[in-house]
């Protein structure tokens, strides 16, 4: 593949969004074809190449190119805002902090688009930050919500709040995040994978005495082989086969397809009449039961009447009874009351001769004692 050529399919860097980095706190740039970076010692050229090489490949040796130790910058350092000064050193120490490095990757063979990058959150007194990377196919930094201007006021959105086109955007772990950022960039990964080529990259940045060939590293480590000139046909061949293959294979799954939609009415169909039987076999149960407790209720009110005419009927006739055993006792004690007069009155008319008959039993009585006393006296006269 011509130099020309491979050019050509080369996926370029377009657009730069770099916030809560170093002395960045919101900055957004565009790149085209290619970038000089200039400016003054310390004004922050080498962090902005640290960002890039952070979000894109992971890697944390950060200022190599400048010759800087381990210890002068890491990530936590570059979230804070690390000034090196001893009165009020870090921009961003005394709060919770959340870090966005977001790169637009064009494609130019199909026009289409690819935002990739890390979201760096650091929450006040930790020691440690937590990174995720996010690769958006389709998308631009400008279709996702990474921050919000408001006049001079910068908001930042959290890392759940991300949208693009309204849905939440998909994390990874560095390592997965990287090598499905390249696979989508056409970057050939060896059996070393993302840490093969992070080391490649680191020893480009280094530059040191040994100066490596950035041709050849394009070459061998960013370019996809171009095998459409070997045995052409053979591919085209291996590739049409495949075709009907996959056709086949769709060709099935829509018959399966439209087979499992046929059951599916159906058993919905099922499901529906079903559900109909149902509601009304409960109605059907919820009539009955009223039409028998309105039954239950008539034949209790017509029990009860009948029981109240009985009772009245017995009552009736118990007071017919005692009307009778009245006038009967009205008769009694009328017939007794005349005999009651006829006594009084026989009582006041014979008083007098019981008087005398009571005389005369008296005189009677001595009579018969004197007669006594004689009787015994003759006997006595007798013993003797």
């Amino acid at each position: 593949m011509s130099r020309q050529n491979a050019m050509k399919r080369t996926r370029t860097l377009e657009d730069v969004l770099i916030t809560n980095w170093a002395v960045y706190t919101c900055t957004h740039f565009k790149v085209r074809n290619s970038a000089l970076i200039t400016g003054a010692n310390e004004s922050g050229k080498s962090t902005i190449i640290d960002a890039l090489t952070y979000a894109m490949f992971g890697i944390t040796d950060f200022n190599i190119q400048a010759g800087a130790g381990e210890d002068e910058r890491s990530v936590i350092a570059y979230v804070k805002g690390d000034t090196k000064d001893n009165e009020d050193r870090f921009l961003r120490g005394d709060r919770d902090v959340t870090s966005y490095i977001a790169v637009d990757i064009y494609n130019p063979v199909d026009g289409t688009y690819l935002t990739e990058g890390v979201c760096i959150e650091l929450y006040k007194g930790d020691t440690q930050s937590r990174s995720k990377w996010f690769v958006v196919p389709g998308a631009k930094i400008s279709d996702i919500n990474f921050y919000k201007k408001d006049g001079n006021t910068v908001s930042f959105a959290a890392r759940q709040d991300l949208r693009f086109h309204g849905k939440p955007l998909n994390f990874y772990k560095r390592e997965e995040g990287i090598a499905t950022f390249l696979r989508l960039c056409g970057l050939r990964l060896g059996q070393g994978g993302v840490k093969e080529l992070r080391g490649k990259i680191k020893r480009l940045l280094a530059c040191g005495k040994k100066k490596m060939d950035i041709d050849r590293f394009v070459r061998e480590s960013i370019f996809e082989e171009d095998t459409t000139a070997q045995n052409s046909l053979d591919n085209i061949l291996q590739h049409k086969a495949e075709y009907e293959k996959l056709a086949d294979d769709l060709k099935k799954l829509n018959e399966e397809k439209e087979l499992l939609q046929k059951i599916e009415q159906q058993y919905q169909r099922v499901l529906r009449f079903d559900a109909e039987a149902v509601r009304r076999q409960i109605a059907q149960k919820a009539v009955r039961r009223q039409i028998a407790q309105k039954k239950y209720q008539f034949m209790k009110e017509k029990t009860e009447n009948d029981e109240l005419e009985q009772n009245i009927s017995d009552l009736s006739g118990r007071l017919r009874v005692l009307d009778q055993q009245e006038k009967k006792a009205r008769k009694a004690f009328d017939a007794a009351d005349q005999e009651f007069i006829k006594a009084s009155t026989a009582v006041h008319e014979g008083q007098r001769p019981i008087e005398e008959l009571k005389e005369k039993l008296r005189r009677d009585e001595e009579s018969r004692d004197a007669m006594e006393e004689s009787v015994q006296a003759l006997q006595g006269l007798r013993r003797k």
